[in-house]
């Protein structure tokens, strides 16, 4: 796993992740989990998910992303 220091309080992190990975695309996480009481807008979590290749699995307490 890889711990992103990046955080949904801080503007402009979404563009700061998806230029790292865009400059290190082998480095794309398999998983990614999201806890439904973190601070993300997590509204349209199934669009961008499938967007980039997830498949979303969803539980009581979080999402796990799933890239197949």
């Amino acid at each position: 796993g890889t711990l992103s220091t990046w955080t949904p309080e801080i503007p402009n992190s979404i563009e700061r992740l998806k230029l790292y990975y865009s400059i290190n695309p082998d480095k794309k996480p398999k998983y990614i989990y999201i806890l439904k009481r973190s601070k993300w807008n997590l509204s349209n979590i199934y669009t961008e998910s499938a967007s980039y290749g997830y498949t979303i699995f969803e539980n009581d307490i979080s999402y796990k992303l799933e890239k197949i």
